[in-house]
């Protein structure tokens, strides 16, 4: 079996590949056609586990690709702020191109149309100087991206 990081470095050349051949809302396509099939069990168990099942669901897949982040659940909203991302630091040790790294990309196609599923709002801010990014999660998200 191999690496994360050959994973990430696979994964970013065969996302290269349908960006440059097909354009990027097609590589969006392929993303949400991703998350759709592979991940469609993340907005049930949202609506059946609330803010609590943020935690649930993203504390081992975090520890398992090696997210470092914070988690705080509040009555009206959820943070996860990333501290450190696998997703940047393979493109910082792979600089191979000029755009945010696709991991990323990927998660701000798929991630805000899982939580909408949901029932949530999903906010992602990039950068600053103490985190990767931060997602915040709402309740009441009816309006489900396309």
């Amino acid at each position: 079996m191999g690496t994360l990081m050959e994973f990430y470095g696979l994964y970013d050349i065969v996302s290269s590949w349908v960006e440059e051949s097909f354009g990027e809302q097609e590589l969006e396509g392929y993303w949400k056609h991703i998350g759709e099939n592979c991940c469609s069990h993340v907005p049930q168990f949202l609506q059946d586990h609330g803010y609590d099942g943020l935690h649930e669901w993203f504390s081992p897949l975090a520890r398992e690709e090696g997210f470092e982040h914070q988690l705080i659940i509040g009555s009206s909203e959820a943070v996860i702020d990333v501290i450190r991302c696998p997703h940047l630091d393979f493109s910082q040790q792979n600089p191979i191109r000029d755009k945010a790294p696709l991991g990323c990309r990927m998660d701000a196609a798929v991630l805000p149309l899982l939580a909408a599923r949901g029932g949530f709002s999903l906010e992602i801010t990039w950068g600053s100087p103490d985190r990767c990014c931060r997602w915040v999660f709402r309740k009441g998200g009816d309006d489900v991206p396309q």
